[in-house]
Protein backbone atom coordinates (compact mmCIF):
# COMPACT_ATOMS: atom_id res chain seq x y z
CA UNK A 1 0.00 0.00 0.00
CA UNK A 2 1.53 3.40 -1.05
CA UNK A 3 -0.25 6.62 0.21
CA UNK A 4 -0.87 9.50 -2.72
CA UNK A 5 0.00 12.67 -2.37
CA UNK A 6 -1.16 15.10 -5.28
CA UNK A 7 1.78 16.35 -7.56
CA UNK A 8 0.11 19.89 -8.49
CA UNK A 9 -2.98 21.38 -7.85
CA UNK A 10 -3.78 24.46 -10.56
CA UNK A 11 -7.21 26.81 -10.14
CA UNK A 12 -8.08 29.75 -12.09
CA UNK A 13 -11.18 30.74 -14.00
CA UNK A 14 -11.62 27.79 -16.11
CA UNK A 15 -11.77 25.11 -12.77
CA UNK A 16 -9.41 22.87 -11.91
CA UNK A 17 -6.64 20.43 -12.73
CA UNK A 18 -5.17 17.74 -10.29
CA UNK A 19 -1.90 16.09 -11.25
CA UNK A 20 -2.57 12.94 -9.12
CA UNK A 21 -0.75 10.32 -10.45
CA UNK A 22 2.89 11.03 -12.53
CA UNK A 23 4.34 6.82 -12.33
CA UNK A 24 3.13 3.25 -13.70
CA UNK A 25 2.18 1.75 -16.87
CA UNK A 26 -1.53 1.24 -16.73
CA UNK A 27 -3.84 -0.81 -18.86
CA UNK A 28 -7.31 -0.23 -17.76
CA UNK A 29 -9.45 2.40 -16.09
CA UNK A 30 -12.51 1.56 -14.03
CA UNK A 31 -14.78 4.36 -12.92
CA UNK A 32 -17.04 3.13 -10.23
CA UNK A 33 -19.54 4.01 -7.18
CA UNK A 34 -20.64 2.62 -3.78
CA UNK A 35 -23.51 3.35 -2.00
CA UNK A 36 -22.94 4.38 1.86
CA UNK A 37 -22.49 1.72 3.82
CA UNK A 38 -21.77 -0.84 0.84
CA UNK A 39 -18.68 -3.02 1.01
CA UNK A 40 -16.19 -3.94 -2.53
CA UNK A 41 -12.80 -5.74 -1.91
CA UNK A 42 -12.44 -8.86 0.49
CA UNK A 43 -9.78 -9.85 -2.12
CA UNK A 44 -6.00 -9.75 -3.23
CA UNK A 45 -4.39 -10.28 -6.18
CA UNK A 46 -0.73 -11.91 -7.22
CA UNK A 47 0.38 -9.59 -9.87
CA UNK A 48 -2.15 -6.54 -9.98
CA UNK A 49 -1.27 -3.57 -8.88
CA UNK A 50 -4.77 -1.12 -8.76
CA UNK A 51 -4.61 3.05 -8.02
CA UNK A 52 -7.62 4.02 -6.81
CA UNK A 53 -9.07 7.55 -6.67
CA UNK A 54 -11.88 9.20 -5.00
CA UNK A 55 -13.58 11.41 -6.87
CA UNK A 56 -16.72 12.32 -4.57
CA UNK A 57 -17.47 10.79 -1.07
CA UNK A 58 -15.64 9.06 1.48
CA UNK A 59 -14.33 5.20 1.89
CA UNK A 60 -12.41 3.53 4.55
CA UNK A 61 -9.92 0.83 3.20
CA UNK A 62 -8.68 -1.75 5.34
CA UNK A 63 -5.31 -3.13 3.83
CA UNK A 64 -3.20 -6.23 5.19
CA UNK A 65 -0.13 -7.68 2.95
CA UNK A 66 -1.15 -11.65 2.97
CA UNK A 67 2.37 -12.95 3.47
CA UNK A 68 3.56 -10.47 6.40
CA UNK A 69 0.56 -9.45 8.01
CA UNK A 70 1.16 -5.66 8.12
CA UNK A 71 -2.05 -4.05 8.08
CA UNK A 72 -3.39 -0.65 8.04
CA UNK A 73 -6.76 1.10 7.55
CA UNK A 74 -7.44 4.65 6.90
CA UNK A 75 -9.76 7.06 5.28
CA UNK A 76 -9.85 8.50 1.94
CA UNK A 77 -11.80 11.42 1.03
CA UNK A 78 -12.42 13.66 -2.67
CA UNK A 79 -9.05 14.56 -4.14
CA UNK A 80 -7.28 11.41 -2.58
CA UNK A 81 -5.78 8.20 -3.85
CA UNK A 82 -3.97 5.20 -2.65
CA UNK A 83 -1.89 2.44 -4.58
CA UNK A 84 -2.78 -0.91 -3.63
CA UNK A 85 0.33 -3.42 -4.52
CA UNK A 86 0.35 -7.48 -5.30
CA UNK A 87 -0.84 -9.57 -2.12
CA UNK A 88 -2.37 -6.61 -0.40
CA UNK A 89 -5.74 -7.92 0.70
CA UNK A 90 -8.18 -4.72 0.59
CA UNK A 91 -11.82 -3.80 1.73
CA UNK A 92 -13.50 -0.66 0.74
CA UNK A 93 -16.16 0.42 2.93
CA UNK A 94 -17.85 3.38 1.55
CA UNK A 95 -18.63 6.12 4.76
CA UNK A 96 -20.99 8.01 2.25
CA UNK A 97 -22.05 7.71 -1.07
CA UNK A 98 -18.62 7.68 -3.36
CA UNK A 99 -17.87 7.82 -6.61
CA UNK A 100 -14.22 6.51 -7.37
CA UNK A 101 -11.79 5.64 -10.42
CA UNK A 102 -9.42 2.58 -10.43
CA UNK A 103 -6.70 2.00 -12.69
CA UNK A 104 -4.67 -1.20 -13.28
CA UNK A 105 -1.44 -2.14 -13.95
CA UNK A 106 -3.16 -5.56 -16.35
CA UNK A 107 -5.89 -5.51 -17.66
CA UNK A 108 -8.80 -7.35 -15.28
CA UNK A 109 -8.07 -11.52 -14.81
CA UNK A 110 -10.48 -12.95 -12.94
CA UNK A 111 -8.07 -15.89 -12.11
CA UNK A 112 -5.49 -13.31 -10.21
CA UNK A 113 -8.90 -11.97 -7.86
CA UNK A 114 -7.85 -14.41 -4.55
CA UNK A 115 -10.75 -13.68 -1.93
CA UNK A 116 -10.01 -14.91 1.73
Amino acid sequence: MQPVKPFTVMNDERGKLIEVLKEGTWKQLNHFTIKKDGVRGKHYHKKLVEAFYVVAGKVKFEVKHVQTGKSDEFVLKEGESVIIQPLDYHVLTALEDVTMISLYSEVFDPTDLHAK
